[in-house]
């Protein structure tokens, strides 16, 4: 923005921008563990610690010919 490649407003939207996706973020978190505490509760289990899963690693392939499905 200093340099004048981008606007005051630019910069604002991507500020709005940033808290929506902080905020969603957040929301989906709250809805994990609200889910996880009913799941725990159908199954019978007592144990309340917070589970934080792995990331995944799922690699695409190159060639959409290649896939098995």
């Amino acid at each position: 923005m200093e340099s004048g490649i981008a606007k005051q407003s630019d910069l604002a939207l991507l500020s709005i921008e940033q808290k929506t996706q902080q905020t969603a973020l957040n929301t989906f978190r709250a809805t994990y563990r609200r889910d996880l505490m009913d799941l725990r509760v159908l199954c019978g289990i007592s144990d309340t610690t917070y589970q934080v899963l792995n990331d995944i690693d799922l690699p695409l392939t190159e060639d959409i010919h290649e896939s098995s499905l």
